[in-house]
């Protein structure tokens, strides 16, 4: 009778436990974007925009915060991501605004932006949401993006080889 008691009481933190357990094994892991990724031209689609020569992402990931340096043919813009779901300014630049809304969905980074023209320009506003995700492999970014403003619309696929850091593979 007493071990009857005992099991009872017993039993229902460690359904508790055995829950949270599987629930823990079940949930998405993180990306980690850390590292040099060169654009690879012949697999990415630009969804007929302009398509450049060179491209390249240097990204170091801490804990919650992913810091990025983009280079595209020659033009560098560095920008600092949070992904907490609340819209911060990216960039700003003398003819508009890029705020963006960064958060995971399961493995994927997903950036919900938008640029807004300043009162004295004629830049057009644009939407735009960008899905990175990792190979299994880790060796391969691709970045899914939709951009869309008043006047057109694109859909991008673009490419990213993680460069081999020496003397490793």
């Amino acid at each position: 009778m007493t071990y009857m008691i005992g099991m009872r009481r017993f039993l229902p933190v460690f359904l508790l436990a055995a829950a949270a357990v599987c629930a823990a094994q079940q949930a998405p892991v993180k990306a980690n974007f850390t590292g040099i990724w060169n654009i690879d031209l012949q697999k990415s689609d630009f969804g007929g925009l302009e398509t450049p020569l060179s491209a390249r992402y240097l990204i170091r990931q801490l804990s919650s915060k992913i810091e990025m340096q983009y280079e595209q043919d020659g033009h560098v813009t560095r920008v600092d991501v949070t992904p907490d779901g609340e819209e911060h300014v990216l960039e700003t630049g003398p003819d508009n605004e890029n705020l963006a809304r960064v958060y995971w969905s399961g493995s994927v980074l997903v950036f919900e932006g938008r640029v807004r023209p300043m009162p004295s320009s004629n830049a057009l506003p644009v939407k735009w949401t960008s899905r990175w995700s990792l190979s299994s492999d880790k060796k391969v970014l691709t970045i899914e993006r939709h951009l869309s403003s008043d006047k057109a619309t694109a859909d991008q696929k673009v490419v990213f080889n993680k460069e081999a850091v020496k003397g490793k593979e």
